[in-house]
C-alpha cells in the first residue's frame, strides 16, 4: 500500500508539468469512465447515498462526474496553479468579493475558509491576487505537494505547540490587530475541542478560534468558498462580512457563538445547493452521524488568554500589496480577476 502511494505521488507530480487543461480532461475522463460503469452495475455509490441520508437532492451523473473530480489530485490542481504566470493563473482562477477584505488601514480580516471544493486554493489565489495573508494551517500544505508559495503568502504553522496552539493564536491576533488578514479552515475533522452544533440534524463539532480571534481583535469574519467546475476553473468568492447585530447587546461569550452559528448557516446553504463539492470524507462523515475521527472528547469553547504574546512582530502585515510589486511581476490586465 505503502509503495502504491508513492508511485500516485510521484506521477501526479510529474503531471504538473504536463498543460492544466490537458491532464484536467484525463482526470475527469476517468472519472466519468468509472461512474459509468458503477451505474451500469446498478449500485448506488457513496455519494447518491450519503445524500439520501442528509435528504439533499439526488444526484445526476454530472454531479457524481465532477464530484469525483474533485475529491481526485487537489494537491496536483494546486501545486500546477502555482507554477502558473499571472495571466495563465487568472485565467483558470476567478475571484470575486475582493472588495469584502478592505483595504490597507481597515480593521483585521479573518478569511473563514472551509474543506470544500478547491477550498485549499484559497491562501493562494489570495495572495496571488495582491494580498498579504497569513495561513493557519497543520502543515504547509502548498510547499508539501511540491508548489511555488507566493511571497505574499505567510504559513502559521499548528504542527508546533500546545494542544490549544496559543503561539499560534496569539501570532494571529498581532496580525488582526495590525490590519491583516488570516485564513483559517474551521470545519476540520481532527484536533482535540470545538462546540457542538446541529448540521443536518447530526451532532457536529465545530472550532470557534476564528469567531474568538475576531471578537478579541474587532476584525472582521469574512467567509470565502472555493468551487471546481468539470472544465478545471476554480471560482473563489468572499462573501459578505458576518456580523452579530441583531438589536441586542451581547458579551463576548454570545458574540463568539452568534458568529459560529452564522458561519454554520453559511456552509449549510453551501452544501444544499452544490453538493457535488462537499469532499467526500466530510460529507461520509456526517452522513454517518458525525463520529469522532481522532478527536478525543468534545470540550465548551475556551477563552484563552494570549495578552501575553502581543509582543510579537510580524513583518509585512498590511493590505493590499501589489503596488510594491513590480510591472514584470504582476500583467496589467488580469483576465478572470473580478471584484464585486
Amino acid at each position: 500500500m505503502r509503495i502504491k502511494g508513492v508511485l500516485k505521488s510521484s506521477v501526479l507530480r510529474a503531471l504538473t508539468y504536463l498543460p492544466y487543461g490537458i491532464t484536467n480532461k484525463v482526470i475527469v475522463a476517468t472519472a466519468t469512465r468509472s461512474v459509468r460503469a458503477r451505474r451500469r452495475l446498478g449500485k448506488m455509490g457513496l455519494f447518491d447515498e450519503s445524500l439520501r441520508r442528509l435528504g439533499l437532492n439526488a444526484a445526476n451523473d454530472a454531479d457524481e462526474v465532477l464530484h469525483t473530480a474533485v475529491n481526485r489530485a487537489m494537491g496536483w490542481r494546486i501545486s500546477s496553479l502555482s507554477r502558473m504566470r499571472d495571466r495563465s493563473f487568472f485565467s483558470w482562477c476567478r475571484i470575486a468579493g475582493l472588495d469584502a477584505l478592505g483595504s490597507r488601514g481597515e480593521s483585521g480580516v479573518v478569511l473563514v475558509n472551509s474543506h470544500y471544493g478547491a477550498g485549499r486554493a484559497v491562501p493562494l489565489a489570495i495572495a496571488r491576487a495582491g494580498f498579504e495573508i497569513y495561513s493557519l494551517e497543520p502543515e504547509d500544505y502548498l510547499t508539501a505537494v511540491g508548489g511555488q508559495r507566493p511571497p505574499h503568502l505567510h504559513v502559521i504553522s499548528l504542527r508546533e505547540g500546545s494542544a490549544f496552539w496559543l503561539r499560534q493564536l496569539a501570532q494571529a491576533k498581532a496580525v488582526l490587530k495590525k490590519g491583516g488578514i488570516v485564513h483559517i479552515a474551521v470545519d476540520g475533522l481532527q484536533g482535540k475541542g470545538g462546540v457542538e452544533r446541529s448540521f443536518f440534524g447530526m451532532k457536529r463539532v465545530f472550532q470557534a478560534s476564528f469567531a474568538q480571534l475576531a471578537v478579541q481583535t474587532g476584525a472582521k469574519i469574512v467567509p470565502v468558498f472555493a468551487t471546481q467546475h468539470a472544465d478545471g476553473r476554480v471560482f473563489i468568492e468572499c462573501e459578505a462580512a458576518l456580523t452579530t447585530c441583531d438589536g441586542t447587546p451581547s458579551d463576548a461569550r454570545s458574540q463568539v457563538e452568534k458568529l459560529l452559528d452564522g458561519y454554520i448557516s453559511v456552509l449549510t446553504n453551501r452544501w444544499r445547493n452544490a453538493p457535488a463539492q462537499i469532499l467526500r470524507k466530510h460529507l461520509r462523515y456526517v452522513a454517518q452521524g458525525c463520529a469522532p475521527i481522532d478527536q478525543g472528547s468534545t470540550m465548551p469553547v475556551r477563552y484563552e488568554s494570549i495578552d501575553g504574546y502581543e509582543s510579537i512582530r510580524m513583518e509585512g502585515v498590511g493590505r493590499p500589496v501589489s503596488e510594491t510589486r513590480s510591472a514584470v511581476d504582476m500583467p496589467s490586465v488580469r483576465p478572470g480577476l473580478e471584484s464585486r
